[in-house]
């Protein structure tokens, strides 16, 4: 089997990756036919249960729109228990709770690059009794030492302005945050979706950096 360990600080795989890592391939070299015939056989697979979980979360969504309250929030968590959720399938019926949407037709045609977590994943091959021989279920690897000391280097004041208005930018366009409410449910979305892609952020983490990266906005009158 090749080795495979520089795949571990990867957080989220396309479709490709995860049917040769699942049969001990490294999806970054060439493959014989042998070997592309038996990761096509799992690819297959993956697209296919995805599929069925498209169908299954365009059901739950459909009745979604005519519930309400907990009602509301236990078909939310039936859709969320679809047989194989892409991350962004995941995100799409969350926004769809939040809209009152359908899911996009560009979901229900298979126009969507997709991409998996690794619990996601992990469960999915553990349900179907398939025997991957790459970990999935193992977290990320941390970064080296020369890695975070790159990172950790000082930013200067325009870059911190920068990023904080590209937080909060990002915060009120696909989870639609309210920087003036008092209180905000984009807040705890956000962290679990940052928990889903393997970023430990708790909600208090995440509703600091917001209301830090807020303050970068023009002065608007706060809620009531």
């Amino acid at each position: 089997m090749s080795d495979l360990s520089h795949w571990n600080i990867v957080v989220a795989f396309k479709p490709e990756e995860a049917a040769a890592l699942a049969v001990g391939l490294d999806p970054s070299l060439p493959m014989s036919s042998e070997e592309a015939a038996r990761a096509n056989l799992v690819l297959r697979e993956i697209f296919r249960a995805h599929s069925e979980s498209v169908s299954w979360c365009t059901d739950y969504v459909a009745v979604m729109g005519f519930q309400g309250g907990p009602k509301r929030l236990e078909i939310l968590s039936r859709a969320l228990d679809a047989p194989l959720l892409s991350v962004q399938l995941r995100a799409e019926v969350r926004d769809c709770f939040r809209t009152e949407m359908e899911l996009s037709e560009e979901f229900k045609i298979g126009r969507v690059a997709l991409t998996f977590d690794r619990p996601t994943l992990h469960s999915w091959f553990a349900r179907n009794n398939f025997q991957s021989k790459y970990d999935f279920v193992r977290e990320p690897i941390e970064t080296t030492p020369a890695s975070r000391a790159e990172v950790n280097l000082p930013v200067g004041d325009q870059e911190r302005r920068s990023l904080y208005k590209l937080v909060i930018g990002m915060a009120m366009d696909g989870y639609k945050y309210n920087p003036t409410a008092k209180r905000n449910d984009a807040t705890s979305e956000i962290a679990n979706g940052l928990q889903e892609l393997g970023i430990g952020l708790d909600v208090d983490t995440v509703r600091n950096w917001l209301q830090r990266a807020a303050a970068v906005l023009p002065d608007t009158p706060t809620d009531a």
